[in-house]
């Protein structure tokens, strides 16, 4: 059964070292060993870290003074026993089944020196977080299906974190160099350079944290110049060892517009240059580290910059990918202000056409505006209007009202002599009735007398 050892360089880290170790004893395969190192931490990470030894005697642990990240890696790989080194910083997670899959991809692949996988970005409190530029660097590395051109435009191994390795590995290539932001990228580069095997498995199985203390984040500048160097010593080794692509010519292109697209033909011209003398520039020489630093990272990324032979050759040929590139660029960009003319043109016209449009526009204003005044002198009319009929319409409202009243004056009274008229004309029918009794009566013909009359005036 392979063994998997997991190193853990730690470096002020106490808000995270513990889920980094909880991330590692969760692992669906136990390591055979956690080898963490104390970076001359700051804060108290150490104290952390030796409270977890106590409940994890499995955990070698020990601090030293600061000597960077390269350093505190190649003595963690060192102490190392197990077939299998998995590299884990301390503010990063491995997913629960890393080690596991890793460790059957280098199965299934025994050719593969490396694995990395897919990356999962999350912030401080943990949780998941777009990265638009990982993406692209994926999307870079599925156009081109070159590894090493596709970590030349963009490190989608992200980190150190990414990185399981057969043990034997380090023997072929050597260690980490002394880079402070890009030993990563060197050592994937020269894994490239010596026609070792990364086997890609594509799980977002590495959590890579996202924090104010990424040392990425820290001056572009200086990131800018270790990433040159690096690139010029991988196309020096590639060329140096023979293994370089077939198409040596159609590479080269392709690295010369990822120098462009990445602004580093210059710097990266340069450090191509020194491997053959250094700068007489003195400008020039305050842009990098000093001789005795980049000799030593020549040194531990094991190329002899001592030896001058036909550099000068690989210089040519770079020099003349990167004439290419840039003499591609410049008819493109000779196209790109030809059209750039065109659509000037096309906008003299159309702010010519806009012009005459907002001309004709203020003219419709303007009548438009001049109806409006008029609309409103009729609206002041029919307001004024309005008032005169509303007070006609009240005076007539008025005027009705005495009228319904006398109305209902004469209504009444016409009721009265009705009713006088009623009586009288009752009294009128009694006065006829007695009349007419009397001429009976006088002429005998009446045989009862005439009912008395119940009238106030008498019998009558």
């Amino acid at each position: 059964m392979e063994r998997v050892s997991v190193v853990i360089p730690l470096y002020n880290h106490e808000r995270f070292i513990e889920q980094t170790i909880d991330s590692v004893l969760g692992q669906t395969l136990t390591p055979f060993e956690i080898i963490v190192v104390d970076d001359g931490s700051t804060d108290r990470s150490a104290e952390i870290l030796r409270g977890l030894r106590q409940a994890h005697p499995e955990i070698i642990f020990w601090s030293q003074p600061n000597q960077g990240a390269h350093q505190t890696l190649n003595a963690a790989i060192h102490r190392a026993t197990g077939e299998f080194i998995a590299i884990l910083n301390s503010d990063d997670l491995y997913s629960p089944q890393r080690l596991d899959a890793c460790r059957d991809l280098m199965r299934n692949q025994p050719d593969a020196a490396a694995v990395v996988t897919a990356v999962r970005f999350v912030n401080e409190a943990g949780e998941e977080q777009e990265s638009p530029w990982y993406q692209n660097a994926r999307a870079y590395f599925h156009q081109v299906g070159d590894l090493s051109l596709a970590l030349a435009n963009a490190n989608l191994v992200v980190s150190t974190s990414n990185l399981f390795l057969r043990r034997s590995a380090f023997s072929r290539v050597g260690y980490f160099a002394p880079l402070r932001y890009s030993h990563d990228l060197d050592f994937c580069l020269r894994l490239c350079a010596c026609g070792e095997v990364i086997a890609f498995l594509d799980r977002p199985l590495l959590g890579y944290r996202l924090h104010a203390g990424n040392t990425i984040s820290e001056a572009s500048h200086r990131v800018d110049v270790e990433r040159a160097a690096v690139l010029a010593f991988f196309l020096y080794l590639l060329w140096r060892r023979g293994s370089a692509p077939q198409d040596w010519k159609a590479y080269l292109s392709r690295f010369a517009e990822i120098l462009r697209g990445n602004a580093l033909s210059a710097l990266f011209h340069y450090f191509l240059g020194f491997l053959w003398g250094p700068p007489k520039d003195a400008l020039v020489r305050e842009l990098v580290s000093p001789d005795r630093e980049l000799r030593h990272y020549l040194d531990g990324a094991g190329i002899d910059w001592r030896a001058a032979t036909q550099t000068d050759t690989l210089l040519a040929e770079v020099s003349s990918a990167i004439e290419a590139e840039r003499e591609t660029t410049i008819a493109e960009q000779k196209a790109w202000i030809a059209k750039l003319e065109e659509t000037r043109e096309w906008l003299v016209g159309q702010n010519q056409r806009l012009e005459e449009t907002l001309a004709q526009r203020d003219q419709i204003v303007s009548e438009q505006s001049a109806w409006i005044a008029s609309l409103e002198e009729g609206k002041q009319w029919l307001v004024a209007h309005t008032q005169r009929l509303e007070a006609a319409i009240a005076d007539q409202a008025a005027e009705n009202q005495s009228l319904h009243q006398e109305n209902q004056s004469l209504h009444q009274r016409l009721q009265d002599l009705a009713s006088v008229q009623g009586a009288q004309q009752a009294w009128i029918e009694h006065l006829e009735q007695s009349l007419s009794w009397r001429i009976i009566a006088a002429l005998n013909l009446a045989p009862n007398p005439p009912p008395k009359h119940r009238d106030s005036e008498g019998d009558g």
